[in-house]
């Protein structure tokens, strides 16, 4: 099965706030101990440093797709480097440190918006992934395609009682399966074009119809979901 779709996932409308809100606090804090030093740092080195503090050796958990700082890398070479000249690192090491410690803000509000996230973007809703089919269309990708058209209104009602399926055998990993006659199938032979997700979601995703009509293969840069209906939601052109 050819997967060649535009997939992906850019940063959503939750995420955004969050990152604001992130670097308005660290910001903040920067200022206040921008307040309380007598000699006072280049304001734009002061952001530069906070930015290197960040970096570290972090521990990344895949099942959240998250990161723990373990190790202040950033804070090390700062160090490295503004020792050579008297009195920097004291004047720069609160920056500095402030920088590393922001990989646990981050951390902490990346916990928050995950169940945010799930409550208006759930990926077990396949309504997440198809919120706007008034232009869509379907394409044929395959030779073992028919010629189809698709049935919007029934897709419609069928959004809401669609069931997440997991395919576990070795055919969901398969792209291609051979039926009784030995004749080499493609199992999701069509694409649906110009649907879209959820306005703020983010979502980028390629999604792809089972040849019965009554599948969807969800394929986003990170993950695959699939969806069966009751019935097909598409119809054979005479």
């Amino acid at each position: 099965m050819g997967m060649n779709g535009q997939a992906g996932f850019t940063l959503n409308i939750i995420d955004f706030i969050t990152v604001i809100i992130n670097w308005s606090i660290i910001l903040f804090m920067a200022s206040r101990i921008y307040k309380k030093q007598d000699i006072k740092p280049m304001k734009r080195k002061v952001l530069l440093v906070c930015i290197i503090g960040l970096f570290s050796f972090s521990l990344h958990l895949n099942d959240l797709q998250l990161q723990i700082a373990i190790l202040p890398l950033g804070v090390w070479l700062l160090f490295l480097y503004l020792k050579k000249k008297e009195g920097r690192w004291q004047r720069y090491r609160q920056y500095a440190w402030l920088g590393f410690c922001a990989n646990y803000l981050f951390l902490a509000f990346a916990l928050i918006s995950l169940p945010i996230n799930n409550m208006f973007f759930s990926k077990e809703n396949p309504g997440t992934f198809l919120a706007n089919i008034q232009s869509a269309s379907v394409h044929t990708i395959h030779p073992s395609g028919e010629s189809i058209t698709l049935d919007k209104e029934k897709l419609r009602t069928q959004l809401s009682s669609m069931k997440q399926e997991g395919f576990f055998s070795s055919e969901w990993y398969s792209e291609t399966y051979i039926d009784e006659s030995n004749k080499r199938d493609e199992r999701f032979p069509y694409e649906l074009i110009d649907a879209s997700a959820k306005w703020g979601s983010g979502i980028v995703a390629t999604i792809y119809i089972e040849d019965d009509g009554r599948g969807l293969l969800v394929t986003t840069s990170d993950d695959q979901v699939y969806f069966r209906s009751a019935e097909p939601f598409i119809e054979e052109v005479n």
